[in-house]
């Protein structure tokens, strides 16, 4: 009895270790892994946006607007973790979770849509007009393959809490208007969700006439 009780301390640790490798094994493939999300073609001038995301992020809405002028339209949500791994991330990782995650991108021919009035330019760059309610808490201004854009955290006059990372970039003639952004409050999560669409964030020209679905 005394040896049996003298074993259980080392069963124990070597559980929580073997936990401890899967959880990194997952931790690492979910940060190597990302998967490519391509936007629809504009017919006229070709172009079109891609970037990529985390595996555990997944297309919930895509294209549900038929505005003039509109090309994306889609939105992004966490897929729903297992009840293991939402034990390894809370207790092991000690990860914070996002509220109501989500992440939106919204893509717009300038001459076409209804909504265009939402942007404006500073210096050639663009940027969306924000609310009376909304203040601006950090910019900077990037070239994206040759396209000016403007990334942005923007945070709610009522709650210091609420903050938004938005990215919004142009082509050189400014017809089409590419943004994307989170809707959620804010998370380590989210941030570096944000960060790593911004550094794959592209926006390319393929042959007007191919196709312009994804």
């Amino acid at each position: 009895m005394f040896k049996r009780a003298r074993w259980k301390p080392l069963v124990v640790l070597a559980a929580l270790v073997a936990v401890g490798m899967i959880a990194f094994c997952l931790f690492m493939k979910n940060a190597q892994e990302r998967k490519e999300f391509v936007g629809n073609v504009d017919s006229r001038s070709g172009y079109r946006c891609r970037f990529t995301l985390s595996p555990s992020w997944r297309v919930s809405a895509s294209d549900i607007d038929t505005s003039p002028g509109v090309l994306d339209n889609a939105v992004f949500n966490p897929v729903p973790q297992s009840p293991i791994r939402a034990w390894i991330d809370r207790t092991l990782l000690h990860r914070q979770a996002a509220r109501q995650p989500m992440i939106g991108l919204t893509t717009v021919t300038t001459k076409e849509a209804e909504n265009y009035s939402a942007f404006h330019f500073q210096a050639g760059y663009p940027e969306m007009t924000l609310g009376s309610t909304q203040h601006i808490l950090k910019q900077r201004r990037l070239w994206i393959d040759g396209c000016p854009a403007t990334v942005v955290t923007f945070g709610l006059a009522l709650s210091r809490s609420r903050t938004h990372t938005l990215l919004t970039a142009t082509v050189p003639d400014r017809s089409i208007i590419f943004s994307i952004m989170d809707g959620s409050t804010q998370s380590d999560d989210m941030n570096r969700e944000m960060e790593a669409i911004i550094s794959s964030f592209h926006v390319e020209r393929v042959p007007v006439g191919a196709s312009g679905k994804r």
